[in-house]
């Protein structure tokens, strides 16, 4: 649907030129444009309004209650990120792609890495999630939360909070890139990994 913003003009322009100069068609045509007009910016309003994306303040707390997520002291843009990722862990299977997705979103997470357990245990893994810096106390509860309800019955799983500068997963062969370059420059730093 297109948005018209200008309804008084697009009606008084197609008026006949006969009905031009009378005051009282004027009026009236001036009438139903004010009409369409107030129509259209109370459609818009609702279109826009009830997007998650746009969504703010009480209207968030409401989608949050759909999805099964409290709000706690996040802001609105931790929350829209928390019910986007809780939407996926109420669908998700527990499959690797589906728990890296959450995380992500979750943790505003820069990479997040899925490692199966070494010793080929699959009731196990490890799921490191690499962010700027480390998340304050109640985020990381929250992420935490998020991705154990989206965890299978049975698997243990690790989330490990990664913070740039990180000086612990060069001996591991099998690393990912974004990961990788991380080394000798976060121990002068004292930035350490820790479980989410």
């Amino acid at each position: 649907m297109e948005y018209v913003n200008d309804w008084p003009a697009r009606l008084t322009g197609k008026v006949p030129s006969q009905l031009r100069h009378k005051p009282n068609a004027q009026g009236h045509l001036a009438g139903l444009a004010e009409g369409y007009q107030a129509v259209e910016d109370l459609v818009l309003e609702v279109k826009t309004s009830t997007s998650l994306g746009l969504a703010s303040g009480v209207l968030l707390d409401r989608y949050a209650a759909l999805v099964g997520q409290q709000r706690g002291d996040l802001t609105d843009a931790e929350l829209r990120r928390f019910i986007q990722a809780r939407v996926i862990a109420n669908i998700s299977d527990g499959q690797p792609d589906s728990l890296i997705q959450i995380a992500t979103l979750a943790a505003d997470a820069t990479a997040v890495w899925y490692r199966p357990d070494p010793l080929g245990v699959s009731a196990f893994f490890s799921l490191y999630i690499l962010r700027p810096t480390f998340m304050r106390e109640t985020l990381r509860a929250e992420c935490r939360r998020v991705l154990e309800s989206a965890t299978p019955a049975g698997v243990v799983a690790r989330f490990v909070e990664v913070p740039m500068g990180f000086d612990g997963m060069g001996p591991l062969a099998d690393v990912p890139a974004p990961f990788a370059p991380y080394g000798p420059a976060g121990v002068g730093a004292g930035l350490m990994a820790r479980k989410l």
